[in-house]
């Protein structure tokens, strides 16, 4: 209708209601495409078992869907597809570091036991069926501070459980502990008898790892390695 009117040398009418709408469809169209690519990304991952998740990729990835909507102007932040987004992206994000922590080489089949009490969830960490898709599930971010507790004590007993390690390591294989005995015969009557030689570091081990466990005896995370 502009060219035709043109035509006539008469100015087209002007309607901003129509301009602003047509903008909001563009924008609203922008939100459900990013949301669209986040549920394809979501399909991609759900599947994926928990020992075999890039959790740096997945929160990269996270980010960045976080970025594309925060460019959105400030309007456009009162929608529900907006909020929608937004929450699901905190709540991607937080769970992140939740993953990283229950991936801890401390992790124990003990402290497992306990998340899953604490979750009310018997679930088994190294089945296929433990993936993405079941961890958030879980609802670890309502379960966050047990987590984190779960993960600290484990931590500290890791640090106690290498001590003991290293100590029996010393004990059984170290050339430090063997005794060395020889045989001598008495001068005085020519009677054979065993000398125990070279006994100074034997007895600077026996103190040392003596203090060790004395200290680490009065951890509260040492009951778990209490015999």
């Amino acid at each position: 209708m502009k060219f035709g009117l043109e035509i006539f040398d008469i100015d087209p009418q002007t309607y901003p209601e129509l301009t602003l709408v047509e903008k909001e469809i563009g924008l609203l169209t922008d939100c459900w495409e990013i949301k669209n690519e986040w549920d394809k990304q979501w399909e991609q991952w759900k599947d994926i078992q928990f020992y075999q998740l890039d959790i740096d990729d997945m929160e990269d990835s996270s980010i960045q869907y976080k970025r594309k909507i925060n460019d959105f102007e400030k309007d456009i932040r009162e929608w529900g597809v907006y909020t929608f987004m937004k929450n699901e992206f905190e709540t991607f994000r937080n769970t992140m570091p939740l993953l990283y922590e229950l991936r801890s080489d401390a992790m124990r089949d003990r402290h497992w036991k306990e998340l899953r009490f604490e979750v009310k969830d018997d679930f088994d960490k190294d089945s296929d069926e433990f993936n993405l898709e079941k961890l958030f599930a879980l609802n670890l971010l309502s379960h966050k501070e047990k987590i984190q507790e779960i993960a600290d004590n484990a931590k500290k007993q890791l640090k106690i459980e290498k001590m003991l390690e290293t100590i029996d390591y010393c004990w059984r294989h170290s050339k430090d502990t063997e005794l060395i005995i020889v045989k001598n015969k008495s001068k005085a009557d020519n009677e054979e008898y065993y000398e125990i030689k070279q006994t100074d570091k034997i007895m600077a081990l026996i103190e040392e790892h003596g203090v060790q466990l004395s200290n680490e005896k009065s951890s509260p995370y040492y009951k778990e390695f209490a015999p």
